[in-house]
């Protein structure tokens, strides 16, 4: 894919009738990082969810290249996608098993490398059961920042060709977000990567909607 484009899109919310897009025409490049800013309810996760195919836009089109959404092959495309939202959920299972979930070609090294880089390594080394510590259903163990790094570990470990990231570290410090952007910055060049953030800071390795 070289472009997405959204053609004079809007979205309702049926049970609300909230209309949290409307008439929204913009082109977004692939293999790129692209920051979403706005205000709490602005609808920038209505954007992500769109993209995602998660949503169906009510009004006008969403084109990847020149196909429209209506004709698109959403099953294929979500095999090369990863979303980490602001609401994460983890399984009562192992922090080993939450991040691979069911991929099995990942080795030690790789998943201790990509925890390192999410600044989540020496935090998981200091529970007594490392990546074999049980944390629970909806991950009640550990802090939202924690959370969210597991969860991020998880899309990243798949190695996706669209990684969309809808304020998913909204829960760890600035420094350390700024940290984790980077590397996905300089690390996942061949990935587009769409992310929202109220961080200004953040925005600065994007181009910016």
């Amino acid at each position: 894919y070289q472009k997405i484009k959204f053609s004079n899109l809007s979205y309702k919310y049926v049970n609300t009738n909230i209309v949290a897009l409307k008439s929204i025409n913009l082109d977004i490049s692939t293999n790129k990082m692209t920051g979403v800013v706005g205000h709490v309810g602005s609808g920038k996760s209505t954007i992500i969810q769109i993209m995602c195919g998660i949503l169906t836009p009510s009004n006008g089109e969403l084109f990847f290249d020149n196909i429209s959404h209506k004709k698109f092959n959403w099953n294929q495309f979500r095999s090369d996608v990863s979303y980490v939202s602001q609401h994460v959920f983890l399984f009562s299972d192992s922090i080993r098993n939450n991040i691979l979930l069911g991929k099995e070609s990942v080795s030690d090294m790789e998943l201790i490398n990509i925890t390192k880089k999410l600044c989540l390594f020496d935090e998981i080394k200091f529970f007594k059961d490392g990546f074999n510590t049980h944390v629970g259903e909806g991950g009640v163990k550990l802090s939202g920042g924690q959370k969210q790094r597991i969860a991020l570990a998880r899309a990243l470990i798949r190695k996706p060709k669209f990684l969309f990231l809808d304020d998913a570290l909204s829960n760890v410090d600035s420094s350390t977000e700024l940290e984790i952007i980077n590397f996905i910055h300089t690390t996942l060049k061949e990935t587009t990567v769409i992310i929202s953030s109220n961080r200004l800071s953040v925005l600065s390795f994007c181009a910016n909607i």
